[in-house]
């Protein structure tokens, strides 16, 4: 946070201080992953039609069922459906800003993610950590991907 006797003396700092807030509260918006809904700005449910209308067109279509968006550089988001998002598949590397609202983020091992649940996983395996709502998908003991459906 800046101290108000800088941001006083410095014109710009209000100016960076209100561009990190908006910064902040878009990944929180679109970044943060919650099991079994998606994302506080659009979700499983939610028609394709509003999640063009919030999030604008996508970076790539795969024919009528798959729409992909562009988080960051580190980042795609795919959300899948006829009409309404039945899954949304977030493939991201270590510096992505997208994240589970527990705090798992892209990069982390299978250790760091079985740490973050008081509950086992429905299933575990060598490249996949299911929980209701939520799949965590690794390569060489990594996180790349993270799928979210209705449980």
């Amino acid at each position: 946070m800046v101290p108000s006797a800088w941001a006083a003396e410095n014109p710009r700092s209000a100016d960076t201080s209100a561009a990190f807030a908006q910064l902040v509260q878009i990944i929180d918006q679109t970044g943060t992953i919650i099991p079994g809904v998606g994302f506080k700005s659009i979700g499983l449910g939610d028609s394709l039609g509003d999640l063009v209308s919030k999030w604008g067109p996508p970076k790539k279509t795969d024919g009528k069922n798959t729409l992909t968006y562009l988080l960051d550089r580190h980042t795609l988001i795919h959300f899948s459906g006829k009409d309404f998002i039945e899954t949304i598949v977030v493939q991201g590397q270590v510096a992505s800003l997208a994240r589970v609202n527990n705090g798992i983020r892209f990069g982390m091992n299978q250790t760091q993610v079985l740490s973050r649940y008081n509950q086992a996983p429905d299933k575990h395996k060598a490249e996949l950590i299911r929980y209701p709502g939520i799949e965590f998908h690794f390569k060489e003991d990594i996180l790349i991907a993270i799928k979210v459906f209705k449980p």
